[in-house]
């Protein structure tokens, strides 16, 4: 079997072990390994400058570690959001609101405060739907009397 050293870590490794598309300027491929660490590092940092843009912590409770926190869509649309926009979840939505100039329909939501406001919103759209049944239902027997 082939061998090659990562020009990156410095460690000699089978070529199976080797990205082909990630490329140093000398033209050797990275290792498996330093390629995701340097994705990991790469979304990290993207991760932070967004949450930092948008204050860092929890708008509501104020947590302000970054590995419990989300990005939120203040009008819980969020999944409409992504398909309109054809973006992912995570890194693909930091991406799309860094290049969109920090709209200001987001902010950071812990999971549990963003679980709550989603789960609030929902409630809210049940009511709404069952208010509209009550009325509904009113202006039939209305019409019949």
């Amino acid at each position: 079997m082939e061998i090659q050293t990562c020009p990156n870590c410095g460690v000699t490794k089978y070529v199976k072990h080797f990205k082909k598309m990630h490329t140093t300027k000398s033209g050797y491929c990275w290792c498996k390994l330093c390629c995701v660490e340097a994705s990991l590092a790469s979304n990290r940092r993207l991760k932070e400058e967004v949450f930092s843009h948008y204050g860092g912590k929890c708008s509501i409770c104020n947590e302000a570690d970054i590995d419990v926190l989300t990005l939120d869509h203040i009008d819980q649309q969020g999944s409409e959001h992504r398909r309109a926009n054809k973006i992912g979840t995570g890194q693909e939505t930091w991406r799309w609101v860094k290049k969109q100039g920090f709209p200001a329909a987001f902010r950071v939501l812990c999971f549990n405060c963003n679980t709550k406001a989603w789960r609030k919103f929902l409630r809210k759209q049940k009511e709404l739907q069952m208010i509209k049944e009550a009325i509904t239902v009113a202006e039939e027997f209305n019409h019949e009397i």
